[in-house]
């Protein structure tokens, strides 16, 4: 699908799903030998949902980012747990919304130009 088109799409979604990988029987496990090395997580497309106000919900670990920046405010599911975080999001609007909203606002903080070109600056030397 055209990017276009593709963001267009988005624009209209009130949850966006990135990545639930492991044990999804609609990702070819195959890929990795049977053996997954890549168990899906945050990524631009997810970012890009974030930015727009969209709840965002994605599989894989939390990553710890402590060190730098406080942990993305996605909701980190599991295949096992998909349909329950999901419920949750489409039957409490208001928690779907305040989930919404941080997601923003700590995507705009530390997707921000200025906050990467600072973080990625300082360790030049």
């Amino acid at each position: 699908m055209p990017m276009k088109k593709c963001i267009a799409l988005k624009a209209t979604s009130h949850i966006f799903i990135d990545q639930v990988i492991y044990k999804n029987p609609q990702v070819p496990q195959s890929r990795w030998g049977h053996k997954i090395t890549y168990n899906g997580g945050l990524g631009k497309s997810g970012i890009e949902a974030m930015l727009m106000g969209i709840c965002t919900i994605t599989g894989g670990v939390e990553p710890d980012t402590s060190e730098w920046f406080p942990s993305p405010p996605v909701i980190w599911t599991s295949y096992d747990d998909f349909n329950m975080d999901m419920k949750r999001l489409i039957e409490d609007p208001d928690y779907r919304i305040k989930k919404a909203e941080d997601q923003k606002k700590w995507a705009e903080k530390y997707t921000s130009a200025e906050f990467v070109a600072k973080h990625v600056t300082q360790h030049l030397q």
